[in-house]
């Protein structure tokens, strides 16, 4: 019965870990002004570890928020270790990444790229030797830099509609249903 207990413990701090997380990331990107929109993409029922969609001048992000604590995160191109184990980070977020670009190409009509986003939030070291094609890896202390530094290419008129198109429910209801297929 003990076990029972000790189990539920842990999963409410790590929840509760995840959740503090989630929100220094949501507090990072609010520095990043007016023009980026933030959609919580849990308040959908995505599958997978998709935290955020994030709509801005410098494009449309898909966000994985990982919380790691005070243990330090290495990084050589698509391999990310975390005390001695590889967990597949790069793929699911590039998983989601094209999730969420399919959802918004059938929605518009048109061919929508998004980036995929990995943010680690903790106090051990992120370590890089090399980064991996097509994803964007960053400390949330690093975030608002890395994402400004996209440029500009999307008017905020873009932005504001392709955050409508994403708000909708019915924009990921054919996704859910091509994935179960």
């Amino acid at each position: 019965m003990s076990a029972g207990w000790l189990e539920r413990r842990r999963a409410a701090k790590a929840e509760r870990a995840g959740n503090a997380a989630r929100q220094k990331v949501v507090d990072r990107i609010t520095r990043l002004g007016p023009d980026w929109r933030l959609l919580d993409a849990r308040s959908f029922g995505l599958p997978g570890s998709l935290d955020f969609l994030l709509f801005g001048p410098g494009g449309i992000f898909t966000i994985q928020v990982k919380s790691h604590g005070r243990t330090a995160v290495q990084l050589a191109g698509d391999v990310i270790q975390i005390s001695g184990k590889r967990p597949p980070y790069i793929p699911s977020a590039r998983r989601d990444a094209k999730l969420a670009s399919g959802a918004l190409t059938r929605a518009t009509g048109r061919t929508i790229p998004v980036t995929p986003v990995i943010v680690f939030v903790g106090s051990g070291q992120l370590s890089m030797q090399g980064l991996p094609k097509g994803c964007l890896v960053s400390h949330n202390r690093e975030l608002e830099r890395i994402l400004a530094s996209r440029g500009s290419f999307l008017s905020a008129r873009s932005v504001d509609t392709l955050y409508e198109v994403a708000a909708r429910p019915s924009t990921w209801v054919p996704a859910e249903s091509s994935r179960a297929a």
